[in-house]
């Protein structure tokens, strides 16, 4: 923490002497760009030219100037799916000056769920690392999880090992698992607490998610082996407070609020608050699971609900800050807590049900996040720092073996994941610090310079009663993850601007040390060290207003987490001997765009070359291990197209091939090399998604909105051992899966009020998942929602 703070204070004063002296003839203007419903309009681009300025708005949709006073400006401001505005204003004397814009929703635009990145807007066009950008604008009248919301898209796949809070396995084009990093406003999630996962997190509280495949800007300091989703917190300019409730099958609950306020001198200062709960019993039916029949135990195969599988997080967040002061454009400090308690129906495989094994989890976070621009925009600094403590305790001591109608026989043995003779207790105690770092510098008009850093610190204390006293002590002392993470860019504007370059070059270490864990038996220490630099180039070519080529290359890191490092000693064994991931990533990709954005389509493809691939090995049916199992070549491409019909009816479609197969073994040859060749298990390889949407303005009822919509989503059968040993009379194979949901929402005037309905698995079908875990059948879920604010 002493490094950190001699960061900040070194950072700050650097960046201080730098915003030099403003004449008094001169003065600051705000601008909050909004929509008509006042609602916050992040990515805007804003140009004074009389001025030679130009800038985008940031998150809240603001944007600030230095401009002379008492004079007239033209200000020309355009955004996606608005009409441009050309605005003149007068520049008042004697006093800084905020404004808000207001744009016009465009004529042939549709209140979108999905935005993609095939956009109008020059500011979105300049970026040769293109997001795709889902808005929840529409979506948060609606009962939609952020993992339905994000497997409606092109190249993503998310896969759950059950019901609501299960864990969740996020495929990107070619890399999954961990390979893909999450941000919340750009810190990586796994910093922040355990409420923050992707599969928790409530639409209430985002604005919007992005999508990065493949290639990875330096700005995020990540280690990310081949895409990142960051999700954009939402924050309102304007006071408001937005509640919601929503309530559905299986007995499932979610609440959610979000709220802010301005005050002081200038409505300088501001109070962010938001959160959420959510609980399921998640106790769906199973099909071909062994049921009892008899006083004997003898067992067939039928069906049963899930009874031991009751999931409940809650999540609290406060930010408080103070904006557009002389040394600081933002200076904003968090404090967050959550809590997820689990019961947990099986482990890896829903092979035998698990009645009594249970965790807790508790999460407390607080950092200090410093932002300021340079006039202009020629430069730019953020500096973060923050803390997470995190306890997990899990309890699997029950001397019972269950069948999946409830019933159960005693056992010698405590623990049903069968781990030790006397079961499990583990309470797991996490310590991170964190720092990020990232300057900008603009050296001229087409060149400008990034550098970046992220330093984490995880000690990690492990006590367990149960086990043996001597394991006990081999685990007494912390155990210690160092990981850093550097980064420099050089983007570059050529051919007038319509050829976009990003050079990068990044430098990632880690140093682990961590107990062993051979024979479930706790061995001595063993220290793991790494130094590798990754670098890559990213091309972006605008022929005109309607093309678009992109081409880039990288080769990345992804180094090992605790979580896959240490374990959790229940479902997860540690291993500290992980190498990190390696990866040559290509990807390639068209887009074309008619006029008015009325239709869009893209394709790209993409290759990935991935050493020391981190797989969760399966030891046994409860019990799995992360190694260095694999080296894969994945070619793949996705398609996407999105048509607007007529007025307020837009459809679109995607779908995604992935061909990923082995292409060497462990050396210790825990994958016989006879699979050389064969295409990776339990890794889906065709699938795609449909999407129908009706929006309509209710002239008639206040100048209501109501949206319709219609989701189809396909995976195509898939193995889930390797396929030269597959047979489906076993169960071996996945199948085809075609699964329909819809959903309606009904929006006030102004968005004050909302009642959403939604329908998952209209039909009904059987639906298999990670590890062919079946998951939940046909549900219903409705919410309402209720906005206060001007």
């Amino acid at each position: 923490m002493k490094w950190v703070g001699l960061i900040m204070l070194l950072s700050l004063s650097i960046h201080i002497s730098h915003a030099g002296y403003r004449p008094v003839d001169q003065c600051r203007v705000t601008l909050t760009i909004v929509d008509e419903n006042l609602d916050v309009l992040p990515g805007a681009y804003v140009e004074i030219k009389e001025a030679n300025q130009k800038a985008i708005s940031d998150m809240n949709g603001e944007v600030s100037f230095i401009l002379d006073q008492g004079i007239s400006y033209t200000l020309h401001v355009r955004s996606l799916g608005f009409e441009t505005l050309l605005r003149t204003v007068q520049i008042p004397a004697n006093r800084d000056f905020e404004l808000q814009i207001v744009l016009k929703t465009a004529i042939t635009d549709l209140v979108e769920v999905v935005v993609t990145d095939n956009s109008q807007d020059a500011a979105i066009r300049d970026l040769p690392y293109k997001p795709q950008v889902v808005s929840l604008n529409s979506i948060r009248a609606q009962p939609i999880p952020v993992t339905t919301i994000l497997n409606q898209l092109p190249g993503i796949r998310i896969r759950q090992e059950g019901g609501a809070g299960s864990d969740a396995n996020i495929m990107l084009d070619g890399i999954d698992g961990k390979g893909v990093r999450i941000f919340i406003d750009g810190v990586p999630v796994y910093l922040l607490g355990a409420g923050y996962a992707i599969n928790t997190l409530s639409p209430g509280m985002i604005d919007r998610i992005e999508i990065y495949k493949g290639t990875i800007p330096v700005e995020f300091g990540s280690d990310a082996l081949g895409g990142v989703i960051n999700v954009v917190s939402r924050y309102g300019n304007a006071d408001y407070a937005d509640l919601s409730y929503s309530y559905g099958s299986w007995n499932t609950h979610e609440a959610s609020f979000s709220g802010r306020k301005k005050f002081g001198a200038h409505r300088k200062f501001f109070v962010n608050l938001d959160g959420f709960y959510n609980y399921s019993d998640n106790n769906y039916w199973m099909d071909d699971v062994d049921v009892v029949v008899d006083e004997l135990f003898n067992t067939e195969k039928g069906r049963a609900r899930r009874f031991h599988d009751q999931f409940e997080s809650a999540l609290a967040r406060f930010q408080f800050g103070i904006r557009n002061v002389r040394w600081a454009d933002e200076l904003m400090v968090m404090a967050s807590y959550s809590q997820v308690n689990r019961e947990w129906q099986h482990g890896i495989r829903a092979e035998v049900p698990w009645g009594e094994v249970t965790s807790d989890q508790e999460s407390q976070n607080v950092s200090v996040s410093w932002k300021k621009f340079g006039k202009a925009d020629k430069w730019s600094a953020l500096v973060t720092a923050g803390y997470t403590h995190d306890n997990l305790h899990f309890v699997d001591t029950a001397r019972k073996t269950y069948f999946w109608d409830r019933n159960f026989v005693p056992k010698l043995n405590g623990g049903e994941s069968a781990l030790y003779s006397n079961g499990t207790s583990p309470n797991i105690t996490t310590k991170t610090w964190f720092s990020r770092e990232s300057f900008s510098y603009a050296l001229d008009g087409r060149h400008s310079l990034n550098l970046t850093a992220l330093l984490t610190h995880d000690e990690v204390t492990l006590v367990n009663e149960v086990l043996p006293i001597e394991d006990q002590e081999e685990l007494l002392p912390a155990q210690r993850l160092l990981k850093n993470y550097a980064g420099l860019s050089l983007a570059s504007k050529l051919l007038g601007g319509k050829l976009t370059n990003t050079l990068s070059v990044k430098h990632f270490y880690t140093r682990s040390s961590g107990v062993t864990f051979d024979n479930r038996i706790v061995g001595p220490r063993e220290t793991n060290q790494f130094s590798i630099f990754g670098y890559g180039d990213v091309l972006q070519y605008q022929f005109n207003a309607q093309i678009i080529l992109n081409l880039g290359y990288e080769f990345t890191v992804r180094q090992p987490d605790a979580d896959e490092i240490f374990g959790n000693y229940l479902t997860v064994a540690p291993n500290p001997s992980l190498s990190p991931e390696k990866s040559h990533n290509v990807n390639f990709g068209a887009e074309f765009n008619t006029v008015g954005n009325r239709f869009n389509t893209g394709v790209t493809a993409f290759y990935r070359n991935t050493s020391d691939r981190i797989f969760l090995n399966a030891v046994t049916f409860g019990l799995a291990r992360y190694e260095n199992l694999l080296t894969t070549r994945a070619l793949g491409m996705e398609f996407q197209a999105n048509y607007l019909i007529i007025k307020g009816l837009r459809a679109s479609i995607n779908a995604t091939y992935q061909d990923i197969t082995l292409q060497e073994t462990d050396p210790q040859s825990n994958i016989p090399n006879r699979y050389l060749g064969a295409r990776v298990p339990n890794t889906p390889y065709f699938f795609g998604n449909g999407q129908l949407t009706y929006s309509q303005n209710l002239e008639g009822l206040g100048n209501g909105k109501i949206i319709v919509g219609y989701d189809f989503n396909y995976v195509h059968e898939f193995f889930l051992t390797w396929a030269e040993d597959g047979r489906a009379e076993t169960k071996d194979i996945i199948p085809t899966q075609a699964l329909h949901n819809i959903n309606l929402s009904w929006m006030a005037p102004k968005d004050r009020w909302s009642i959403g309905f939604e329908c998952r698995n209209l039909t009904d079908e059987r639906a298999f998942d990670n590890f062919s875990v079946q998951r939940p059948g046909r549900s219903f879920f409705v919410k309402t929602r209720l906005f206060l604010g001007s």
